[in-house]
């Protein structure tokens, strides 16, 4: 992508685009911020009587933004972010929706649902298996088609979210 092209492809001169955004990084952080906005809202509308069931909703939401929107996602999640560094994301609380996962399962902890694991690394568990498996089914690695992945989904984060249980706990 050249700001060039980019500025062809809709419609402006090259300068015009360059008076908006000083160069592609500018661009490519507004797009990344724009989806992530949109990803704080569709994770603000969750509501769940559980932490694990807000867990399992939030996956899905999570599996419906990447399918629905594509190029969001790809902006939000794919898109090389140095400045937006996990553990330093979640330690500050910089992210609504990273927040919210993560007391979610802080509240399962309290409630004696979940095991005494770092939240963190629960999360990050959680979170990695749902945005690996969307990368290996965007990368055509999954045959059956969208139904039967959502199936494949939805029982290895049913999965994950047991393995967090304390023992003798059921979900």
């Amino acid at each position: 992508m050249s700001m060039r092209n980019l500025a062809g492809d809709i419609g402006l001169t090259a300068m015009a685009l360059y008076r908006h955004y000083p160069d592609k990084g500018s661009i490519l952080r507004a797009l990344t911020m724009d989806a992530l906005d949109e990803w704080a809202r569709c994770v603000e509308a969750i509501e769940a009587a559980t932490p694990v069931k807000w867990l399992e909703k939030e996956s899905e939401a999570f599996l419906d933004f990447a399918l629905k929107t594509p190029r969001r996602f790809e902006a939000a999640f794919l898109l090389s972010a140095p400045l937006r560094d996990l553990p330093r994301v979640i330690d500050e609380g910089l992210s609504p929706p990273l927040n919210k996962a993560v007391a979610a399962i802080r509240q399962g902890q309290r409630d004696g649902l979940f095991c005494d694991e770092p939240p963190f690394s629960m999360f990050m568990n959680f979170w990695g298996l749902a945005q690996g498996l969307i990368s290996l089914y965007r990368a055509e690695r999954f045959s059956g088609g969208e139904v039967a992945f959502r199936a494949i989904y939805s029982t290895a984060i049913r999965r994950c979210l047991r393995s967090f249980l304390k023992e003798g706990v059921k979900s």
